[in-house]
Protein backbone atom coordinates (compact mmCIF):
# COMPACT_ATOMS: atom_id res chain seq x y z
CA UNK A 1 0.00 0.00 0.00
CA UNK A 2 1.55 3.31 -1.07
CA UNK A 3 0.28 6.29 0.85
CA UNK A 4 0.70 9.61 -0.91
CA UNK A 5 -0.19 12.77 0.86
CA UNK A 6 -0.31 16.08 -0.93
CA UNK A 7 1.05 19.02 1.00
CA UNK A 8 1.06 22.04 -1.25
CA UNK A 9 0.34 21.82 -4.92
CA UNK A 10 2.62 23.57 -7.38
CA UNK A 11 2.59 24.68 -10.98
CA UNK A 12 5.70 24.34 -13.12
CA UNK A 13 6.51 25.14 -16.72
CA UNK A 14 5.92 22.09 -18.84
CA UNK A 15 8.82 20.80 -20.89
CA UNK A 16 7.28 21.75 -24.22
CA UNK A 17 6.93 25.40 -23.24
CA UNK A 18 3.20 25.47 -23.96
CA UNK A 19 2.05 26.56 -20.56
CA UNK A 20 1.93 25.52 -16.95
CA UNK A 21 1.79 21.93 -15.73
CA UNK A 22 0.08 20.98 -12.45
CA UNK A 23 2.38 19.01 -10.11
CA UNK A 24 1.11 17.95 -6.68
CA UNK A 25 3.79 17.86 -3.99
CA UNK A 26 4.13 14.46 -2.34
CA UNK A 27 5.46 13.62 1.11
CA UNK A 28 7.97 10.79 1.11
CA UNK A 29 6.90 7.51 2.67
CA UNK A 30 8.85 5.01 4.73
CA UNK A 31 8.67 1.24 4.76
CA UNK A 32 7.46 0.09 8.17
CA UNK A 33 6.80 -3.34 9.59
CA UNK A 34 3.79 -3.53 11.92
CA UNK A 35 2.99 -6.92 13.43
CA UNK A 36 4.92 -8.60 10.59
CA UNK A 37 3.09 -6.71 7.84
CA UNK A 38 5.15 -4.38 5.66
CA UNK A 39 3.49 -0.99 5.20
CA UNK A 40 4.44 2.39 3.81
CA UNK A 41 3.71 5.36 6.06
CA UNK A 42 4.83 8.99 6.10
CA UNK A 43 7.88 9.43 8.39
CA UNK A 44 5.93 11.18 11.18
CA UNK A 45 3.32 8.42 11.30
CA UNK A 46 6.03 5.74 11.32
CA UNK A 47 7.58 7.53 14.30
CA UNK A 48 4.21 7.69 16.10
CA UNK A 49 3.54 3.98 15.52
CA UNK A 50 7.04 3.05 16.68
CA UNK A 51 6.68 5.20 19.81
CA UNK A 52 3.33 3.60 20.67
CA UNK A 53 4.69 0.07 20.12
CA UNK A 54 7.94 0.55 22.04
CA UNK A 55 7.44 3.40 24.51
CA UNK A 56 3.81 2.89 25.58
CA UNK A 57 4.51 3.24 29.31
CA UNK A 58 5.50 6.91 29.06
CA UNK A 59 2.66 9.34 29.84
CA UNK A 60 2.06 10.52 26.26
CA UNK A 61 -0.22 13.35 25.26
CA UNK A 62 -1.32 13.82 21.68
CA UNK A 63 0.42 17.20 21.53
CA UNK A 64 3.73 15.84 22.87
CA UNK A 65 3.57 12.91 20.44
CA UNK A 66 2.76 15.25 17.53
CA UNK A 67 5.69 17.50 18.49
CA UNK A 68 7.98 14.46 18.71
CA UNK A 69 6.86 13.37 15.25
CA UNK A 70 7.33 16.83 13.75
CA UNK A 71 3.71 17.56 12.91
CA UNK A 72 0.69 19.40 14.21
CA UNK A 73 -1.89 17.69 16.41
CA UNK A 74 -4.47 17.96 13.64
CA UNK A 75 -2.11 16.41 11.06
CA UNK A 76 -1.19 13.60 13.43
CA UNK A 77 -4.87 12.80 14.05
CA UNK A 78 -5.79 12.94 10.38
CA UNK A 79 -2.80 11.07 8.97
CA UNK A 80 -2.74 8.44 11.71
CA UNK A 81 -6.40 7.63 11.22
CA UNK A 82 -5.89 7.49 7.46
CA UNK A 83 -2.87 5.18 7.77
CA UNK A 84 -4.03 2.92 10.62
CA UNK A 85 -7.83 3.13 10.51
CA UNK A 86 -8.01 4.04 14.20
CA UNK A 87 -7.03 6.90 16.48
CA UNK A 88 -3.72 7.45 18.24
CA UNK A 89 -5.42 7.21 21.64
CA UNK A 90 -7.15 3.91 20.86
CA UNK A 91 -3.94 2.39 19.53
CA UNK A 92 -1.98 3.53 22.59
CA UNK A 93 -4.59 2.11 24.95
CA UNK A 94 -4.73 -1.19 23.04
CA UNK A 95 -0.94 -1.47 23.23
CA UNK A 96 -0.96 -0.81 26.97
CA UNK A 97 -3.61 -3.46 27.58
CA UNK A 98 -1.72 -5.91 25.37
CA UNK A 99 1.45 -5.30 27.42
CA UNK A 100 -0.46 -5.70 30.70
CA UNK A 101 -1.95 -8.99 29.48
CA UNK A 102 1.54 -10.27 28.63
CA UNK A 103 2.88 -9.21 32.02
CA UNK A 104 -0.04 -10.83 33.85
CA UNK A 105 0.93 -14.21 32.44
CA UNK A 106 3.63 -14.15 35.12
CA UNK A 107 2.26 -15.88 38.20
CA UNK A 108 3.64 -13.63 40.92
CA UNK A 109 3.01 -10.11 39.57
CA UNK A 110 0.58 -7.84 41.38
CA UNK A 111 -1.78 -5.46 39.56
CA UNK A 112 -0.43 -2.15 40.86
CA UNK A 113 3.12 -2.57 39.47
CA UNK A 114 1.72 -3.86 36.17
CA UNK A 115 -0.56 -0.81 35.90
CA UNK A 116 2.31 1.57 36.66
CA UNK A 117 4.70 -0.08 34.21
CA UNK A 118 2.21 -0.12 31.35
CA UNK A 119 1.11 3.48 31.78
CA UNK A 120 -2.39 2.58 32.99
CA UNK A 121 -1.80 4.54 36.24
CA UNK A 122 -3.30 2.25 38.92
CA UNK A 123 -4.82 -1.17 39.58
CA UNK A 124 -8.41 0.10 39.55
CA UNK A 125 -7.95 1.66 36.10
CA UNK A 126 -6.18 -1.48 34.86
CA UNK A 127 -9.07 -3.70 36.03
CA UNK A 128 -11.72 -1.47 34.45
CA UNK A 129 -9.94 -1.19 31.09
CA UNK A 130 -8.97 -4.87 31.03
CA UNK A 131 -12.60 -5.91 31.55
CA UNK A 132 -13.87 -3.40 28.94
CA UNK A 133 -11.43 -4.45 26.23
CA UNK A 134 -10.86 -8.16 26.84
CA UNK A 135 -14.10 -9.15 28.54
CA UNK A 136 -12.21 -10.72 31.47
CA UNK A 137 -10.90 -9.42 34.75
CA UNK A 138 -7.14 -9.62 35.27
CA UNK A 139 -7.75 -12.49 37.74
CA UNK A 140 -9.74 -14.44 35.16
CA UNK A 141 -7.02 -13.75 32.59
CA UNK A 142 -4.38 -15.13 34.94
CA UNK A 143 -6.50 -18.22 35.65
CA UNK A 144 -6.48 -19.01 31.94
CA UNK A 145 -2.71 -19.37 32.12
CA UNK A 146 -2.28 -20.91 35.55
CA UNK A 147 -5.43 -22.98 36.01
CA UNK A 148 -5.98 -21.95 39.61
CA UNK A 149 -7.81 -19.21 41.41
CA UNK A 150 -5.30 -16.34 41.72
CA UNK A 151 -5.93 -13.21 43.76
CA UNK A 152 -4.12 -10.05 42.70
CA UNK A 153 -3.99 -6.51 44.00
Amino acid sequence: MKLQITQSDAFTDDQEGTGMEYVPAVVSVQQFSFDGIECDFPPGISKAIKTIREDYSRPHTISSLARECGMSVRSLHRLYRSARGTTVGKDLLARRIEAAAEMLKEDDLKLEPVAMETGLRNAKNLCRLFKEHLGLTPGQWKENFHGSCVRSA
